[in-house]
């Protein structure tokens, strides 16, 4: 028994979806063009000029037939908006493409599908797109606190010294010591100073 997922798989499954919610929420449009009808007036899709195809799904007749394109750029197939599974498939090629923004999320999805108000759809998915969200994420505008009196009293140089030690460098031999570099600085004027110590600890 074979448990991969196959490529034919994939693409029945996702023309049995598309299929699926075609009729869902375009089914008098799809009888209509069936009988060689006219699409109403209230359709929200008539202005696309839509047909069905050899794969009995609905696609936009469009302007492009002579153009240098392939068959899903020059009659995408019509999804719903309002539908779980279109979102779905906007995710999908949002992720697919890197997370990019709205204009080439659309872009990706328009080479095999097209979406009434599409633009708005795909801004809502990205919105709320965790990825996007850390990586677009403002920083906190935090206030800063008040100074401690030994920062802004005015006295010599390294009257007040702040030391850091960077971490031991080396052993002198027969000693048991280490060597640390430490960083002196004031943290008045700002003037730093940097130096080998030879201590037994850090602490």
């Amino acid at each position: 028994m074979n448990f991969y997922i196959t490529a034919d798989e994939i693409q029945n499954a996702e023309y049995f979806w598309l299929k699926y919610v075609q009729y869902e929420f375009y089914s008098a449009e799809i009888l209509t063009l069936k009988r060689n009808e006219q699409l109403r007036c209230s359709s929200e899709i008539k202005s696309l000029v839509p047909y069905l195809g050899e794969d009995n799904l609905l696609r936009i007749t469009g302007r492009l037939l002579e153009a240098d394109l392939c068959f899903g750029e020059k009659h995408p197939v019509i999804l719903p908006r309002h539908c779980k599974f279109t979102e779905l498939l906007v995710i999908r090629e949002h992720e697919r493409i890197g997370h990019c923004g709205v204009s080439a999320t659309l872009t990706q999805l328009r080479k095999n599908y097209w979406i009434p108000k599409g633009r708005q759809l795909v801004k809502i998915m990205i919105r709320i797109c965790l990825i996007c969200k850390k990586y677009n994420a403002k920083p906190a505008d935090q206030l800063s606190g008040q100074l401690p009196r030994d920062r802004i009293t005015q006295s010599p140089p390294f009257q007040i010294v702040g030391i850091d030690f960077t971490g031991n460098r080396f052993k002198i031999h027969n000693r048991g010591a280490r060597g640390w570099t430490t960083l002196d600085s004031n943290p008045i004027s700002k003037i730093n100073s940097i130096s080998i110590k030879i201590v037994k600890s850090a602490k």
